[in-house]
């Protein structure tokens, strides 16, 4: 009689010893359930500020050269305006929500715009991304590539003149084909083999001007530190412990039928 007493009362009011590993699984449930929606992007590193140039393009510099002076650079413009010195038209969709930067000129030059970055040094970060909404509108009808008459989007060296340091990495040369005005067109590239941890750089947008107008737009600029991914390792931890949680009184169960008979 005992022995059966003590089965009912075993079954619903379980011994610390058995009720542990139920406490345990279902607090590491919760854990997993409330870390498995927050996607790995949502854990990276923005290393560009201001890259939609909302703020008026805070932490950008320009270094550029011209045949006659003040005639051409970089401007901000509102998406969809026409370009501020010659008033050619522009994509009237735009890359981003308000503003975004874009080159003009009356004369030949050579126009550089540039932000510096310096690569986390925590392992963690597998990947790092370099992307950006960009058109160039080339209106001398020369070739996709005129050393010329071009634009270009590298990474570069941290120090020196931004409009004549080497490229790193380039992610861009040449013109838009078809049609103009051309439309925004994202462009997105893993940069991390190319670069070492710990190291400043240079992302670098420049346009080169020999022949007629061109204008370079750019929105959206973001490079992103991304760390491994830790989705399928967060899945295999939620099935173990939901596993768990359901084999547990089963076991129980199991143990108290044995005992009963």
């Amino acid at each position: 009689m005992r022995s059966t007493e003590r089965c009912v009362l075993h079954q619903v009011f379980p011994s610390r010893r058995a009720l542990w590993p139920r406490v345990v699984a279902a607090l590491l449930l919760l854990l997993v359930v409330a870390c498995a929606p927050a996607s790995v992007r949502a854990q990276s590193q923005e290393l560009i500020f201001d890259g939609g140039f909302e703020l008026g393009g805070v932490n950008w510099g320009v270094s550029s050269t011209y045949t006659v002076a003040n005639s051409g650079g970089w401007f901000l413009s509102s998406v969809g305006g026409a370009a501020p010195l010659s008033g050619l038209p522009t994509d009237a969709d735009g890359g981003g929500m308000n503003l975004y930067v874009v080159t003009d000129q009356l004369a030949t030059g050579t126009m550089a715009l540039f932000q510096t970055f310096t690569v986390p040094t925590d392992t963690s970060f597998r990947n790092l991304y370099l992307s950006f909404d960009m058109f160039v509108n080339d209106w001398s009808s020369q070739p996709t590539y005129n050393p010329s008459q071009h634009a270009r989007v590298d990474i570069i060296a941290a120090t020196g003149t931004a409009h004549l340091a080497a490229s790193i990495f380039n992610a861009y040369l040449g013109t838009d084909g078809g049609p103009i005005p051309a439309e925004f067109r994202h462009y997105e590239f893993d940069v991390l083999p190319f670069l070492t941890r710990g190291q400043a750089y240079r992302v670098r947008f420049q346009t080169v001007v020999g022949v007629s107008q061109l204008n370079q737009g750019v929105d959206n600029v973001s490079i992103l530190a991304v760390p491994e991914p830790a989705t399928a390792l967060l899945a295999a931890s939620g099935f173990t412990v939901l596993a768990s949680v359901v084999c547990v009184p089963r076991r129980l169960r199991r143990r108290l039928l044995r005992r009963q008979t």
